[in-house]
């Protein structure tokens, strides 16, 4: 389901979507990658949502990894990770093992998401490694005079981690203690402009 929760008093059901095939359907861990969710379903293997539309989401990939007779049990795919520095993504089957299924042009691997009127001179800034363990580390692709205010959020827009840096094109952000899992990272530059990057932690 892709649901409307910017009003928690009023939260409305914009879409619902599917494999596309039996109703004993199973989800297992859905990951979003800039518009576009990737889901291990059971039996049916990967499936790609893109919810650029939330109030029409579009089926517009799968491969196939289980070859198990629909029971309804969990067997099957039962896992996705799209967010390698290539793009390609990894389905681990339960039984028939580990899938890597080539890159789609549509994924967001290079720029980061953008909030906000960002001026000309403003490029990117770049988080590594991808996944990250024990730190992140930051590096700016532009020049910044003044302080640098960072946040790292949860997926329910938690922060987890925050702080400030100044004058600094690169700095190192201890994660050794967050727990595994997909962030976003904030940057508020000093003229109130802000980057927003993935940042993904796993041990």
């Amino acid at each position: 389901k892709a649901v409307d929760v910017s009003d928690f008093e009023d939260i409305n059901l914009e879409d619902a979507f599917d494999a596309e095939s039996t109703a004993l359907q199973i989800v297992h861990n859905p990951v979003l990658a800039c518009n576009l969710v990737y889901v291990a379903y059971y039996y049916d293997g990967l499936q790609v949502f893109d919810v650029s539309d939330p109030t029409n989401v579009q089926h517009v990939m799968y491969y196939p990894t289980s070859t198990e007779v629909n029971t309804g049990s969990y067997m099957g795919a039962w896992g996705a990770y799209p967010l390698l520095p290539s793009g390609n993504i990894l389905v681990s089957d339960m039984q028939n093992g580990l899938f890597v299924v080539a890159a789609l042009d549509t994924l967001c691997n290079k720029p980061p998401i953008v909030s906000g009127t960002v001026s000309p001179k403003i490029g990117q800034f770049v988080v590594s490694p991808q996944p990250s363990t024990t730190d992140v580390l930051v590096t700016l692709d532009f020049v910044v005079s003044g302080s640098v205010l960072w946040q790292l959020t949860d997926l329910s827009g938690r922060v987890v981690l925050s702080g400030s840096e100044k004058n600094r094109p690169t700095w190192n952000i201890s994660v050794n203690q967050v727990v595994s899992g997909l962030y976003a990272l904030r940057l508020q530059l000093p003229d109130g402009q802000q980057l927003v990057q993935k940042v993904a932690i796993f041990r």
